[in-house]
């Protein structure tokens, strides 16, 4: 139906993004994405929280697209530093998403400082996910604690995003040193709570563990690690 770019397709394709299949709502999302109707965005919203991940991730990339398009209306002819900062406080959700991409570029304190406004308390996943990956693309070893405190967040995506960020080798940064990326700074041991629960849930691999313990540090560390062993730990601590 998609494919045939035919909006009065709408009607069918939006109960679809409803089906209790995962792979028909991804198959209805993305019809509906080349239907260019506008009533799509709202459908795409509620499926960008969608509780299987490449659903909620194809509705995310088709309202990335969007967004897009309504952060170059709203930038205009403004100053981008300017926008930026009002775009992290803009109503539309896909516009502070939009401005959030966009400010991976810079070093301006107060724009990392409203990223990190957005990263810890924005209603939507999505434009937490999206202040994650502009931080991880920064490449600021200072944004590192900030990243920490995404590895808790409620969103799945959100949290993979951060993992990724903070565990990243070498190999994949070829300006950086050889082991750089994982000994260069630290995580305050208040990302030791959401490292377990990632455990828990097994969201990471064993690397990705060893990577994040290792870069935890504070003086009730080792006591918590022994609690967490001692009790209902995660499994994988004992092979660590």
């Amino acid at each position: 139906l998609g494919g045939m770019e035919d909006r009065r397709a709408f009607e069918s394709l939006a109960a679809a993004t409803g089906d209790k299949e995962p792979l028909v709502r991804a198959a209805a999302l993305s019809a509906l994405g080349r239907l260019n109707d506008g009533r799509t965005v709202d459908i795409l919203m509620a499926a960008s929280d969608d509780a299987t991940g490449y659903v909620s991730q194809l509705a995310r990339a088709h309202l990335a697209e969007a967004g897009q398009e309504r952060w170059d209306k709203f930038l205009g002819s403004r100053d981008q530093a300017d926008a930026l900062l009002d775009g992290f406080k803009h109503p539309d959700p896909l516009v502070r998403a939009a401005a959030a991409r966009v400010a991976s570029y810079s070093s301006d304190p107060e724009i990392k400082a409203g990223l990190a406004a957005l990263l810890r308390s924005d209603p939507r996943a999505l434009v937490r996910e999206a202040a994650v990956q502009s931080l991880a693309d920064d490449d600021d070893n200072s944004d590192a604690p900030l990243l920490a405190t995404a590895l808790g967040d409620t969103d799945a995506a959100t949290r993979r995003r951060a993992v990724d960020a903070l565990t990243r080798s070498s190999e994949e940064e070829p300006d950086a040193d050889a082991g750089e990326k994982i000994v260069r700074s630290r995580l305050p041991e208040t990302a030791l709570a959401p490292v377990l629960a990632l455990l828990t849930r097994e969201e990471v691999d064993e690397a990705q563990v060893e990577i994040l313990l290792g870069r935890i540090e504070g003086p009730g560390v080792a006591d918590k690690l022994l609690q967490a062993l001692q009790g209902d730990g995660p499994a994988m601590l004992l092979r660590l």
